[in-house]
């Protein structure tokens, strides 16, 4: 069985790493981008089955991110996981094409738990 693999999208360089780092521990494949550009990269090489993305991002927002993927095939399946938690955040990360949003901080349980579900591209 292969490794699930999770690209984690944040600014937050100390976040990201300590995520990828907790997520290598209980056995996924994690690889970190620091903004929106380099993701659309990595999506290429990594072929991530999900990922982690945080919404202010520097170069774009997470939502521009999730359509520019969602309109791909096979595309992965995307958690946003911002600080913006008001009902209308996560009104605009559903109409995004993310199947959660977890608001920061977030647990790592509740992490796993959404890269665990079941997942249809």
């Amino acid at each position: 069985m292969t490794e699930h693999r999770v690209l984690i999208v944040d600014d937050n360089l100390e976040y990201a790493e300590t995520m990828a780092a907790a997520l290598a521990k209980r056995g996924f494949a994690t690889t970190v981008a620091f903004d929106a550009h380099t993701a659309l990269e990595l999506v290429e090489t990594v072929q991530p089955q999900s990922m982690l993305i945080d919404i202010a991002l520097p170069d774009m927002s997470g939502w521009s991110l999730a359509r520019l993927l969602g309109a791909r095939p096979r595309a992965p399946r995307m958690i946003a996981v911002s600080a913006l938690g008001q009902a209308i955040h996560c009104t605009r990360s559903t109409a995004a094409g993310f199947k959660r949003h977890i608001v920061k901080p977030a647990k790592l349980a509740e992490l796993v738990a959404a890269l665990r579900e079941p997942h249809v591209a």
